[in-house]
């Protein structure tokens, strides 16, 4: 049997303890309300929990603790590799783009970002806000990523 996080987890997530409770009140016919009350939590988490963490057996959601864990550690493994990192032709396009190198076919540069005229004329409480005036990498390869082969 694999071994799990059995350490304290923080107060917004659930522990393994918490999630064999669940498994086993769900087991039992308990509702979701039922379950929150008896654990302190909200009913949404428990909802939340039982929506996400279930095993599929037999065509049917079932919920098992330790199916449960395991995917939540899955999903909580940090830190995520970024894309610029592992796709070097995406970097080297962004560098490229924020450097203004990045040319149209017919030799015209391609422009940078317009920054937006002020739409919050009736928004006083906003008038502190700046508008964005340059290319971050995220806006440069949403885009550009999926037109890359490999």
């Amino acid at each position: 049997m694999p071994l799990f996080m059995v350490a304290q987890v923080a107060g917004r997530y659930l522990s393994f303890a918490e999630r064999e409770e669940i498994a086993l009140l769900t087991g039992q016919g308990l509702g979701v309300r039922a379950i929150a009350r008896r654990l302190g939590r909200d009913p949404s988490t428990i909802s939340r929990e039982l929506r996400r963490n279930a095993a599929t057996r037999g065509g049917k959601l079932d919920y098992r603790a330790s199916v449960a864990q395991w995917k939540a550690e899955l999903l909580a493994r940090r830190p995520k590799v970024a894309k610029l990192v592992t796709n070097e032709r995406l970097r080297e396009y962004v560098q490229e783009r924020l450097s203004g190198k990045v040319r149209r076919p017919d030799g015209t540069a391609v422009p940078g970002p317009v920054a937006a005229r002020w739409k919050g004329r009736n928004k006083p409480r906003r008038q502190g806000r700046r508008w964005a005036s340059v290319w971050s990498p995220q806006q440069i390869f949403s885009p550009v990523e999926a037109r890359l082969p490999g």
